[in-house]
């Protein structure tokens, strides 16, 4: 009198079969969620560059200069340049050029992006300034959106990492 036990498991080809469609899967979906990322931290220049250049704004209407000296966001460095203070308990320094988030790099000087005219490098005078934002840390590998360029006439620009106008897409 035997009874026979009814096993049921899965066998070792069942078990591929289900890694390597998880595996597809994946493969598929991790471009599509690493892009919406780089997507949803665009946010953090295009923020930080308006916020920057309505600080500056508040010093043209006192100073009736942009790059005055007495100006917390102007550096003493020559090119004049800007210093991002996002933070109102930390005071602004030379170093202090990131992002609200850290994201980008905050900047007055142009960045080497084959879209920008390297022509005029001071980009902060007294009567117009243009501020850039461009990627680092992990956002570094965004070439879809690589620069972020506001100015004082509020006219903004994006361009890829080869140079491309893509304002449409990343404003």
């Amino acid at each position: 009198m035997s009874t026979k036990i009814k096993t049921s498991a899965f066998t070792l080809v069942e078990l591929l079969v289900v890694i390597t469609l998880i595996a597809i899967i994946a493969g598929i979906a991790y471009p599509s969620y690493q892009a919406q990322v780089y997507k949803s931290r665009r946010t953090d220049a295009k923020q930080s560059l308006v916020r920057l250049s309505q600080q500056i704004e508040r010093c043209y209407s006192r100073y009736r200069r942009y790059n005055h000296s007495d100006c917390p966001q102007v550096s003493d460095s020559s090119p004049i340049t800007v210093r991002p203070a996002f933070h109102e308990d930390t005071a602004a320094t030379d170093d202090d050029s990131w992002s609200m988030e850290k994201h980008y790099r905050i900047s007055s000087v142009s960045p080497n992006n084959p879209g920008i005219s390297q022509v005029n490098t001071e980009s902060l005078t007294a009567e117009t300034f243009t501020l850039y934002a461009t990627p680092v840390n992990r956002q570094a590998g965004d070439t879809r959106c690589a620069v972020f360029q506001l100015n004082s006439t509020a006219a903004s620009a994006a361009f890829d990492s080869q140079g491309n106008n893509v304002t449409n897409t990343c404003w």
